[in-house]
């Protein structure tokens, strides 16, 4: 039960892509819009078509949703769903719709099959009126049938009408098909061979019909109003709600109430002993766009007690009460830009996106009221203090175009503070903690009127800021990126543009031009530091490398990509030179060499919107947030002795297990000449701390267990030396 304007407003505004294989787990329902939402009461599955996302199923008892796109082939489009329908009284088979294209499935979804149809633009409605007869409506007034589950269709020619078709009704108790226009409604009781208008002219544009299966009453919204009629048009009832109407469903165990879906107002229910509609929104909060606190409710449908509300960005609400409390089934995270990993016993992240900050732990998750401290909803920047873990920043879209607004929290994201503000910002870029001062802040601020930029410094956590103005090689320009180096605490800003680097040495006092990066007309995100080989990335519109402190840069961009700009760079802080990269069109490319060769992993996933990358704790899985869709977790393949870098061919080192560990770990080592060979464990400022192996050794494979009882916290270097081969790894001691 769609309405057609909206579907193809939600079309234009959420075209983004889905990765859809098992080797993704997905933390959470898709962002965007459930444009279709049904649940097969046969076998307690629950459907929807996601607008973006794809088909989604959630099992009876199961709290998150799974991907089902296998054998769905999207081609050059985006998996923009439409609609899904079932039978009546047929467990199992499913319809499907994307773009012009039906797809159906006869196993609940795991399989899917393309019908013998095309329809001439977007569909827009879709939907069994008996368990073999599905109709369809397009964007082009056209209507389509098919007698056999959808996958043989015929048009059906709508003699005479020209106004546009913005709902579809099908009323299965009846055998009576419902067609809107902006002000009428047309009926068919032959399946579509003929039709009739119904004798009432609205006054305001229609944007549902809803046709109750136990009173026999056909329902109508149209803007502020929804009209009730039991007599097949001839007298109306009138009910005012004071706010755009859109969703309607009847109580099926009193059809004497019925429950209305609003823009900004969340739901309405009328109660028939008290004569007046009764707001029933209890919990149905989000942070949206506008001002209000509730969101845009397109449809609501019943399933025996169970009332279910989706629609404009919101995900799926459900209510067991009649109305009276709503709960989330799950988070709508669209758009996600940041992702940050907590450190600690269980995996905490934390993620920035077009709905603010939000926490992710024990399968749970949390959005924090951004709204109320005053930056409005999206998040741009989103860094974690270094050496405070619950000390984060947010920089983003301010809730007044114009203003730039930094956001800090010192409780892990529960509350919020802004604590910086200036008229006529366009935004902040950028945000920047020194590790070992974590009361230095440093953001960049751009005003893209002036094409200006400036780095503001703060000494007291990002309570006050003072502007430093344009530096070294930034005027004129943008700020794209503020780095610190945790080597040696150097200052890095780079800037759109002409990609000028400009550093500090004296804590952000001064500030000096450096270099530039190859090319021109830079687009840049991210400056990121490599702690165990000292090289600096740079990404962007490309990706750049320096191994010599950011004097001279090698533009390291993979041949592979294809989307023309990489959102977000991970380098794993134990492996060196493995790096991932996320890009926009172009998925996910990984290198095991520093950059200098790509592979893109999961390929059979192409033309992905890449919008954060964040490795787990233990290395073992990248979470990936992307545009329109929720966040993902891909597991990486087990990463062997064979895939670690190699020294001379046979000289092995392997990252130690687990890492990090508390306080054994395993290491696993291969010599290839026998000989002398030393084994020895180095804290961070390169003082011997544990000797593990020193003296003879045959060729061959070896492992040990390192007791690290006696030692803090901190990060260690272990380094085998065998026949003039030298091998370093870094290992966490977390406590």
């Amino acid at each position: 039960m769609k309405n057609f304007t909206l579907i193809l407003i939600l079309v234009v505004l959420f075209s983004a892509l889905l990765f859809a294989q098992t080797s993704y787990e997905v933390l959470g329902p898709q962002g965007g819009s459930a444009v279709g939402v049904v649940v097969d009461t046969a076998s307690g599955y629950t459907y929807v078509s996601s607008g973006p996302g794809g088909f989604l199923r959630k099992a009876p008892g199961q709290p998150q949703f799974e991907i089902m796109n296998d054998g769905i082939d999207f081609g050059n489009y985006f998996p923009i769903g439409s609609g899904v329908a079932i039978p009546p009284d047929d467990p199992g088979y499913v319809l499907s719709s994307y773009w012009s294209t039906i797809f159906y499935s006869d196993d609940y979804g795991e399989t899917w099959h393309m019908s013998n149809f095309l329809a001439q633009s977007s569909i827009g409605y879709l939907d069994f009126i008996n368990d073999t007869t599905v109709f369809i409506i397009d964007g082009n007034l056209n209507l389509y049938k098919s007698i056999d589950k959808g996958v043989n269709w015929v048009s059906h020619n709508l003699s005479g009408q020209t106004d546009i078709l913005n709902y579809m009704e099908l009323d299965r108790a009846e055998q009576r098909i419902y067609l809107a226009n902006s002000h009428s409604v047309l009926f068919s009781e032959d399946y579509g061979s003929t039709w009739n208008t119904l004798p009432y002219v609205f006054p305001y544009y229609i944007s549902q019909v809803y046709a109750g299966q136990n009173s026999g009453k056909l329902y109508v919204s149209a803007a502020d109003t929804v009209f009730v009629t039991a007599d097949d048009g001839q007298t109306w009832e009138k009910y005012a709600i004071g706010s755009k109407t859109y969703g309607l469903c009847e109580d099926p165990s009193d059809p004497d109430v019925f429950y209305v879906g609003t823009l900004d107002m969340g739901v309405y229910r009328w109660d028939p002993i008290q004569g007046q509609m009764v707001h029933a929104s209890s919990g149905l909060w989000e942070v949206t766009v506008s001002d209000t606190t509730y969101p845009i409710v397109t449809e609501l449908q019943t399933y025996g007690s169970t009332l279910y509300a989706s629609g404009y960005q919101t995900g799926i609400f459900r209510s067991d009460d009649g109305g009276n409390s709503w709960s989330r089934i799950g988070l709508p995270v669209e758009c996600i830009r940041q992702i940050q990993v907590m450190k600690g016993s269980s995996e905490k992240l934390i993620t920035g996106s077009l709905k603010g900050v939000q926490t992710f732990e024990n399968q749970t998750w949390t959005n924090s009221d951004l709204y109320g401290a005053g930056l409005g909803y999206e998040v741009d920047v989103l860094k974690i203090s270094p050496s405070r873990p619950d000390t984060m920043y947010v920089g983003g879209r301010p809730a007044d175009p114009g203003d730039s607004r930094l956001m800090t929290s010192t409780d892990g994201g529960a509350h919020w503070d802004m604590t910086f503000y200036a008229l006529g910002g366009g935004g902040i870029s950028a945000v920047a903690v020194n590790p070992s001062k974590p009361n230095y802040v440093f953001i960049g601020v751009n005003d893209p009127g002036a094409v200006a930029s400036a780095v503001y410094m703060s000494t007291d956590g990002g309570t006050t800021m003072e502007n430093w103005g344009p530096v070294g090689g930034t005027e004129g320009w943008q700020v794209g990126a503020i780095g610190i180096s945790p080597m040696d605490y150097i200052i890095y800003v780079v800037t759109h543009g002409n990609g000028d680097v400009n550093v500090s040495v004296d804590g952000g006092q001064s500030f000096q031009h450096l270099s530039n990066l190859p090319g021109s007309d830079h687009l840049i995100n991210g400056i990121y530091f490599d702690e165990l080989t000292s090289k600096i990335y740079v990404s962007g519109d490309g990706l750049y490398v320096s191994e010599d402190g950011g004097v001279n840069w090698t533009d390291i961009t993979p041949q592979q990509n294809t989307g023309g700009y990489f959102s977000s760079l991970v380098l794993d802080p134990v492996q060196p030179g493995r790096l991932f990269a996320g890009s926009f069109g172009g998925g996910i490319l990984r290198s095991d060499d520093g950059g200098l060769t790509w592979n893109r992993i999961a390929s059979e996933l192409p033309n992905q919107y890449i919008g954060a990358l964040a490795l787990s704790n233990d290395n073992n899985d990248l979470y990936i947030g992307t545009y329109g869709a929720s966040l993902l977790k891909y597991h990486l393949p087990a990463a062997g002795l064979q895939q670690q870098e190699k020294i001379a061919d046979s000289y092995e080192l392997a990252q130690n297990y687990p890492n990090p560990f508390n306080p054994t770990t395993t290491i696993d080592y291969r010599i290839a000449k026998s000989g002398t060979a030393t084994l020895k464990v180095f804290d961070i400022l390169g003082q011997e701390v544990a000797i593990l192996v020193d003296g003879f050794k045959n060729a061959g494979e070896y492992r040990l267990v390192f007791n690290a009882a006696n030692l803090p916290s901190g990060v260690y270097f272990y380094e085998l030396q065998s026949a003039g081969q030298r091998m370093t790894r870094k290992m966490i001691l977390m406590r």
